[in-house]
């Protein structure tokens, strides 16, 4: 039995058709877009910038891209055994 997110990860990019596990990524990827251009875009626009709202943002858009990107890796690491 496995455990932990990345375990998580790993078995579904070894289980799942191609196409799901890129959607899986793109889906990762299109939140992260949204984090950052809430949290970090938005902030532009507005007159009191909350430092702590760009930070959160900017983190969880880089962490949500991040997953989309070791996802297509790990699955195209299978796709070669």
């Amino acid at each position: 039995m496995h455990s932990g997110y990345f375990c998580d990860i790993i078995y579904l990019t070894m289980n799942y058709p191609t196409p799901t596990i890129g959607a899986l990524s793109e889906i990762s990827r299109d939140i992260a877009q949204i984090l950052f251009a809430t949290f970090v875009v938005g902030q532009i626009f507005i007159e009191t910038k909350n430092t702590e709202s760009i930070l959160v943002g900017f983190i969880g858009s880089l962490v949500f891209w991040i997953l989309g990107v070791y996802i297509v890796k790990e699955r195209r690491k299978y796709d070669r055994i």
